[in-house]
């Protein structure tokens, strides 16, 4: 009888062990930037690799243990069997005979020369360049007998320097002993100028040969992560290496190119924020091209690059000029690669993205037939009537013009560009009568030039990777608020008639509607949800900063707020709380401010304020502001819920430029949100 007791314990003590969840022991790389950062317990981890093995958890139930150290300690600790798995490790024959390698690998990594001096540029096939330059490299990296072949094969008279550690070689570059690096890519510094590549390589977990059963629950989760999404690995690395190759100099052919073009004649369309405009009330030219385009000389360190800016209301005579040399380049077009080529035209990778909004009539009942009316120059005819087999597509001139035909019953429907569907709809009572839908197609957008002009292509392209899509979308979302925002000239063009009516109505009508254009101003102003100022108003109130700094030399800041988690609370509370949680933080923001300060809603879940004082002083201030949010309980529903922001913040100096401390605050801010959140970055 005991021995039966003893035998089913033993076999439920084996049952619940097998339920719990295996603890895989995990050497975890010191000083790998995006492939794995955070350094010890108290670090926030992120990266690629640190990514890949939750999505592998996930798959498999495991729970990690880390163990922190460099190549040099972790590698042989696996040989050992004191950790049971290492990611980031290249196969080769002698390693197969030390370590278990999974069949996928995951990801693929290339081996770059590196030079710290940004002006260098190695044209392509150029390899004598680097004939007579000294390169510091491990020797204990996959990439040393590549090296050794490479040097070999381009028959190069190049001096090297080996160590076996990766402060070995920071050592050498410090004391100026090497001009080139070689380095793989995911650890390289983002600083570095890449040269060229002279090989790659797949790279792998890899797992201590005790551990087989460890093999076979990774090789079944890695074939159902492929399965699931065969770009998975191509998926992750854009996120963390899209722009790690970029070169930071030009080569000779775009320098030449520019050289050859002092001045770059571009086209724009007239009234088509968030893109380009030409403000007559401020003589300038606005709009995220001419944002994107005034920065593109600071991103490459070029010196007299000058832009003219020739605006366009006809799209097919914008073309047109270009085709004849008069424009060099033009932007944005709908990215169609088929309407480029049959125009003998070339085009930039995407710049941006735009939605699509569908316009009818209110009340009308929507039906796959009809005619549909587009903007000249904007979406592809041919594009709408493959989505739609149903719509006839006619072109009209103006966005204006397209929205006339449906109120004419020329057309049942119009499809335009989402942020002039709410521009329009928003700002002309002419239009009361229609409505809108957001339909789920998202256009891509590129820039467009001559096939002489490929340089050009080559350095724009070069520059928008370096660009990054999180400033594009913040200047995109600048001048849409501006776009959208209903204006006094709006105001006076919709009521003119009232006003001349409302002059022969008595005082006390009169009175009323001047409280009533009180408010509008007011909102014109300020954001309807928060009460704080909006874009509309920081525009005019940057200038007059920017103006006082210079005039007394008085020092100021931007503090950038964020929302941490916000979209989890929306979705997890409903939209409601997420009002909710905006007015506490605003209200929190305004009575932390003083008088002499300004708070603005930048957007969505973002903040700005524009303080008066010294970068030490204001950082106390910001963290504060930021504990006080801490701090604050929300209700929502049976639930008591933290809030948190994280501040990235910047401070002027004589000649720095408003985007300079927004691209700043905005850096700090992401550096914030990648270190754990709930923070303030200087």
């Amino acid at each position: 009888m005991k021995k039966k007791v003893f035998a089913i314990s033993f076999w439920l003590l084996c049952f619940s062990a097998s339920l719990c969840a295996k603890t895989v022991r995990v050497g975890y790389f010191k000083d790998s930037r995006n492939f794995m950062s955070g350094f010890s317990e108290e670090d926030p981890r992120y990266g690629y690799a640190y990514e890949y093995l939750q999505t592998v958890s996930s798959y498999t139930g495991w729970s990690y243990e880390y163990v922190y150290g460099d190549w040099e300690t972790l590698y042989p600790a696996l040989q050992r069997g004191e950790i049971d798995l290492l990611p980031g490790v290249t196969k080769d024959n002698d390693r197969t005979h030390e370590v278990l390698f999974p069949e996928c690998p995951m990801g693929r990594q290339s081996y770059n020369i590196y030079s710290h001096d940004k002006n260098f540029v190695l044209n392509v096939g150029d390899y004598e360049a680097l004939s007579g330059k000294t390169l510091v490299l491990r020797s204990d990296y996959g990439y040393y007998n590549s090296f050794l072949k490479w040097k070999k094969d381009k028959n190069l008279n190049m001096k090297y320097i080996e160590v076996s550690s990766s402060d070995g070689y920071l050592d050498v570059l410090k004391e100026g002993k090497a001009d080139l690096v070689l380095e793989l890519d995911i650890i390289a510094d983002p600083e570095w100028n890449p040269v060229c590549i002279i090989g790659d390589s797949d790279f792998y977990f890899a797992v201590s040969r005790n551990r087989k059963d460890l093999l076979s629950e990774l090789n079944t989760a890695l074939s159902e992560i492929f399965a699931s999404n065969p770009y998975y690995n191509n998926t992750l690395w854009m996120k963390y290496f899209s722009n790690i190759g970029v070169a930071k100099t030009l080569s000779s052919r775009e320098l030449e190119w520019l050289n050859e073009n002092p001045v770059i004649n571009v086209g724009c369309l007239e009234n088509y924020l968030p893109y380009s405009t030409f403000n007559e009330d401020e003589n300038c030219p606005e709009g995220l091209v001419i944002e994107v385009l005034e920065n593109l000389s600071k991103t490459f360190s070029i010196e007299n690059l000058n832009f003219a800016y020739h605006f366009y209301s006809d799209f097919k005579e914008m073309v047109s000029d270009l085709k004849q040399g008069k424009l060099q380049f033009l932007a944005p077009v709908l990215k169609s690669l088929e309407w480029a080529e049959n125009n003998d035209l070339i085009l930039t990778e995407t710049l941006t993205t735009y939605g699509l909004g569908l316009v009818f009539m209110t009340g009308q009942t929507m039906n796959a037939q009809g005619r549909v009316a587009i903007p000249a120059g904007g979406i592809n005819g041919n594009f709408i009537e493959k989505m739609y087999p149903g719509l006839t597509v006619h072109e009209y001139q103006t966005f204006e013009e397209c929205l006339d035909a449906i109120l004419n019953k020329e057309a049942e429907y119009c499809v335009m560009n989402i942020y002039k569907v709410r521009s329009l709809l928003n700002k002309n009572r002419k239009y009361k009568k229609l409505t809108y839908v957001e339909l789920g197609t998202a256009c891509e957008q590129a820039g467009l030039a001559a096939r002489k002009d490929t340089a050009l292509i080559s350095l724009l392209n070069k520059y928008n990777m370096r660009l990054g899509k999180h400033l594009v979308d913040s200047v995109t979302e600048k001048y849409a608020v501006l776009e959208e925002t209903y204006t006094k000239r709006n105001f006076f063009k919709d009521y003119l008639g009232v006003f001349l009516s409302v002059l022969f109505i008595v005082i006390f009508i009169t009175i009323a509607l001047m409280f009533a254009l009180t408010r509008i101003l007011f909102d014109i102003e300020h954001d309807t949800l928060t009460q704080l100022l909006n874009r509309k108003k920081l525009d005019k109130y940057i200038t007059r900063v920017f103006r006082r700094a210079e005039d007394k030399d008085e020092c100021f800041c931007l503090l950038l707020f964020d929302l941490d988690n916000f979209k989890v609370l929306n979705d997890t509370y409903g939209h409601f709380f997420g009002d909710t949680v905006l007015k506490t933080v605003a209200d929190i923001i305004r009575k932390s401010i003083s008088c002499g300060d300004a708070a603005f809603r930048w957007g969505g879940e973002e903040f700005l304020i524009i303080c008066r004082g010294e970068p030490h002083d204001l950082f106390f201030k910001a963290d504060s502001i930021r504990k006080t949010i801490a701090d604050t309980q929300l209700r929502a529903g049976d639930f008591d819920v933290n809030i948190t922001v994280t501040i990235g913040l910047s401070s002027y100096k004589k000649g720095t430029t408003y985007i300079d401390m927004f691209r700043q605050a905005d850096d700090n801010m992401y550096k914030g949100k990648q270190n754990g959140k709930n923070q303030v970055v200087l």
